[in-house]
């Protein structure tokens, strides 16, 4: 069962706001009336958070290695022109 809604800080809408709650899933709903971890576990929650931000990471380091790929070429071809 979702937490009831509080009217403060209600229109700061952030992902983890007890609005975005699905109140009308009902435990019957799932299979064998058990919860999904994903749903009902936070610390599956805080898994999923966390994965994503090591996936996140891992992009943001190609981009860097790209960058600074691009930069020493940079560097090359105008340290062969002086």
């Amino acid at each position: 069962v979702p937490p009831m809604l509080t009217m403060e800080g209600l229109y700061q809408l952030d992902v983890d706001q007890d609005i975005w709650e699905d109140s009308r899933g009902d435990i019957a709903d799932f299979p064998d009336g058990i919860v999904p971890p994903w749903l009902g576990d936070p610390s599956v929650k805080e898994g999923i958070q966390l994965s994503q931000e090591i996936a996140n990471c891992h992009q943001e380091l190609e981009r860097c290695k790209a960058e600074h790929a691009n930069l020493q070429t940079w560097f090359c071809e105008e340290y062969s022109c002086v």
